[in-house]
């Protein structure tokens, strides 16, 4: 495989992950009584795999990282992402703490679980214009 080929196809692999993780998040706060906090750290890391396949595509090399605020640096001198830039800190919250037990419990209300979409959807949207342009 040569490497456009290659980049091309693991900036694929990030888009189908990230658009997975987006459609789970939906399907999660679709029910009564859904885990907000998981629905949230997809919105997440929907966000995240969307910034890392724009990085990949742009050859950007990147460390290990949850943090959106990092990897939308790294994307910025190429692309300015500002506009963004609250939804994503808002989004970064949801990165860690869903993920492990913590001291008190943690829960978002469903108000605020059902927004995490939308902004995930507002930025993924951005980036897909660049993707594709």
């Amino acid at each position: 495989m040569n490497p456009s080929d290659f980049i091309r196809k693991k900036t694929r692999e990030w888009i189908t992950k990230a658009e997975n993780g987006l459609r789970s998040a939906e399907i999660l706060l679709d029910d009564p009584d859904p885990p907000t906090d998981t629905a949230c750290y997809y919105c997440q890391q929907a966000v995240e795999k969307y910034i890392k396949a724009l990085l990949t595509s742009c050859q950007i090399e990147f460390t290990k990282s949850h943090d959106l605020d990092y990897l939308s640096k790294l994307v910025s001198p190429k692309i300015d992402i500002a506009d963004y830039k609250e939804d994503m800190v808002s989004l970064s919250k949801y990165a860690i703490e869903p993920r492990y037990p913590a001291d008190l419990p943690i829960y978002y209300p469903v108000e605020e679980a059902k927004q995490a979409p939308d902004k995930a959807k507002e930025i993924i949207a951005f980036l897909k214009k660049i993707l594709n342009g």
